[in-house]
């Protein structure tokens, strides 16, 4: 006969004998094997029985268990830890969370609606569109593939980001109308035979161009003047009392392309050195 519902165990009805009648053996053989079929579903103390069902506590504690060492074992109260045992207090609804406010102490907040629709995107390119952030471009790419080397600056090529090395010691960055590019050493070149006074002379080079202009004057009431683009600088004059033999320096910087001449004028000045020098 099966145990109740409540683990109540009870004798087969024919297991009781009358007195002064004959004793059948139903009456000993069915209560016996009744009676070793209980035993057999019962929980032996040494653990040799498996369970074939939930195991119903009735609100009653387990005591004395061991701590738990292997992944299908169970977990002690002490085991479960501080912070997990304060996090068990707190009572959660939809869209909340539960973190750390101080040592083994929980806390919970409030995940937004953006934040859940974040977390739950099926990889990062809906993760990307969730934030409404743009993959990575080629330009991007490009960047990403040159090598870092110290005082290397990046600049545009042809048909990709590229790495410009740091240039010698003194040089500085220029355009030479297609990349930008470390300037050569800058080195001055004496021109006095090419040059004259009052005569047009255009910078062609890529560069600016340093000029240095030494003139001797031969007349009284002389001016000398340096134009570039048609705006003067450097203007010099000698009066009527001076004599000849009087040297002036004129030092400018000519951008590239533009138009540039020394003048002078009401008197005479000779060209002593005119050098220049691209920068």
């Amino acid at each position: 006969m099966p145990r109740s519902g409540s683990g109540t165990y009870s004798l087969p009805p024919i297991y009781l004998a009358t007195p002064g009648t004959t004793i059948q053996a139903q009456q000993h053989n069915d209560p016996l094997t009744d009676i070793a079929s209980a035993l057999t579903n019962s929980l032996a103390s040494d653990g040799q029985t498996p369970m074939t069902g939930n195991l119903q506590m009735n609100s009653k504690k387990i005591t004395g268990l061991a701590a738990g060492t292997a992944a299908a074992d169970a977990l002690r109260y002490d085991q479960v830890g501080a912070f997990l045992i304060s996090a068990s207090a707190l009572s959660l609804v939809a869209g909340e969370y539960i973190y750390a406010s101080g040592v083994n102490i929980a806390a919970k907040g409030t995940i937004s609606a953006d934040a859940r629709t974040f977390l739950a995107a099926a990889n990062f390119a809906a993760m990307r569109t969730t934030l409404g952030a743009q993959a990575a471009d080629q330009d991007l790419t490009d960047i990403a593939a040159v090598a870092r080397t110290r005082g290397a600056i990046l600049r545009g090529g042809a048909s990709a980001w590229e790495g410009l090395p740091l240039g010698a010691a003194g040089r500085h960055l220029v355009s030479d109308g297609t990349d930008l590019v470390y300037s050569a050493a800058m080195a001055y070149t004496d021109v006095t035979a090419s040059r004259a006074v009052n005569t047009n002379y255009t910078n062609s080079g890529s560069r600016p161009l340093a000029v240095v202009i030494n003139l001797t004057y031969t007349g009284a009431n002389t001016t000398t003047q340096f134009q570039i683009g048609g705006v003067s600088f450097t203007n010099f004059s000698i009066g009527q009392g001076f004599t000849s033999g009087i040297a002036f320096a004129h030092s400018v910087i000519v951008p590239p392309g533009a138009v540039y001449r020394c003048n002078v004028s009401n008197g005479a000045a000779t060209i002593v050195a005119w050098n220049e020098a691209a920068i």
